[in-house]
C-alpha cells in the first residue's frame, strides 16, 4: 500500500465521496458514546470480530432483500475496515500538504455537466473567479452525490456564478 496519496478530494469519484460521507455521518453519529475509542486499542482481534459480524449481517439483509439495510452494515463494516488500518498505521497523510485546489475550467464545466439544470457553457467559465469556480465545484459535486440516493449529504447554497445560468 502506498504511504502517499496521490490525488485530492476534487479527484474522488462521486460514489467515493458519497460512501466516505456516509461513514463520517455514522461514525458522528457513535461519538457522543464511543468517540475515537478505537484509537486506544492495541489489539485489533476486537475491531476484526466486529468487522466480521457486519459481513454476515450483510448476508442476511441481502438474503431477506432488505438491500438498504444492507447498505447500511456495509457502511459499518466500512468503519471497522478503516479503524483496523488506522490501528495498524497505514492512514498516516504524507507529510507535505495535501495538493490545494488549483483552477481547472474544463474541470468546473464537466463537474456542472453532472448536475445539469443550467446554461452554463465552457466558455462563460473563463470570465469567473478563482473561489466561484471552487464553489461552482463543491455545489456540483454535493448535488450529485445526493441525487443520487444519498440524503445525508449536506448541498450548499448554488452559487451566484450558477444561480445567472439557472432557467435561461
Amino acid at each position: 500500500m502506498s504511504n502517499q496519496m496521490k490525488f485530492v478530494v476534487q479527484e474522488l469519484r462521486p460514489e467515493v465521496l458519497a460512501f466516505a460521507l456516509l461513514m463520517e455521518q455514522r461514525l458522528r453519529d457513535k461519538d457522543e458514546d464511543k468517540g475515537q475509542s478505537w484509537k486506544d486499542v492495541s489489539d485489533i482481534d476486537h475491531l476484526r470480530v466486529n468487522a466480521t459480524s457486519k459481513i454476515f449481517m450483510i448476508e442476511t439483509a441481502i438474503d431477506q432483500g432488505k438491500n438498504k439495510a444492507a447498505a447500511g452494515y456495509a457502511v459499518d463494516l466500512a468503519n471497522y475496515a478503516m479503524m483496523i488500518a488506522d490501528v495498524a498505521g497505514v492512514l498516516k497523510l504524507p507529510e507535505e500538504q495535501a495538493e490545494e485546489w488549483k483552477r481547472d475550467d474544463k474541470r468546473t464545466y464537466c463537474t456542472l455537466l453532472l448536475v445539469g439544470g443550467h446554461d452554463v457553457n465552457q466558455g462563460d467559465i473563463q470570465y469567473w473567479a478563482d473561489e466561484d469556480c471552487r464553489l461552482a465545484e463543491e455545489w456540483a459535486q454535493c448535488l450529485h452525490s445526493h441525487a443520487s440516493d444519498n440524503e445525508d449529504v449536506v448541498v450548499p447554497r448554488v452559487p451566484a456564478c450558477v444561480v445567472a445560468f439557472l432557467g435561461r
